[in-house]
């Protein structure tokens, strides 16, 4: 859960402390904020499954 949080906060645009020219906040949201979700949203619907 609290890696999907973070990166749900990076594809929203907040800053998340990098100081990476690709990961700049200024570049969020666009084309990979969809992954960085996608991805958060898979990982909780896995997790989730190991309880059923």
């Amino acid at each position: 859960m609290p890696s999907g949080l973070w990166r749900v906060a990076i594809a929203l645009g907040w800053d998340s402390g990098f100081t990476d020219e690709f990961l700049h906040p200024g570049n969020y949201p666009g084309p990979e904020s969809f992954y960085l979700i996608g991805l958060s949203l898979l990982a909780e619907a896995f997790g989730l499954l190991t309880l059923v």
